[in-house]
């Protein structure tokens, strides 16, 4: 085998692999829409339990931003609304003037 072949056969497995990371990726969006659209569904009904209304949230920057700018330092795990911890358990960034929570 040539250089030449072992090249197109290295593009051929390559554009194949592009093509199956682009299903997955349109899949896994569309499954992501779906869960979104189910989780909005259940927030909308006060029988559900564990799935809290919908609040305006005014710090977004469009309508659809999954992100808050102010949050987006803060760990995705990490309540905004939640007390400040200070102890052992306390991130060294909190207990330090200009630390996660002072801005």
């Amino acid at each position: 085998m040539s250089e030449r072949d072992d090249h197109e056969r290295l593009a051929d497995d390559l554009d194949a692999q592009a093509d199956r990371l682009q299903d997955e990726n349109e899949r896994l969006s569309e499954e992501i829409g779906d869960v979104r659209t189910e989780w909005e569904r259940k927030r909308a009904d006060p029988n559900v339990p564990g799935a809290p209304p919908r609040t305006e949230d005014t710090n977004r920057d469009a309508p659809g931003d999954d992100v808050n700018p102010e949050d987006a330092a803060r760990g995705a795990h990490e309540d905004p609304h939640a007390p400040k911890r200070t102890g052992p358990g306390a991130s060294a960034d909190e207990d330090r003037p200009g630390g996660a929570d002072e801005r």
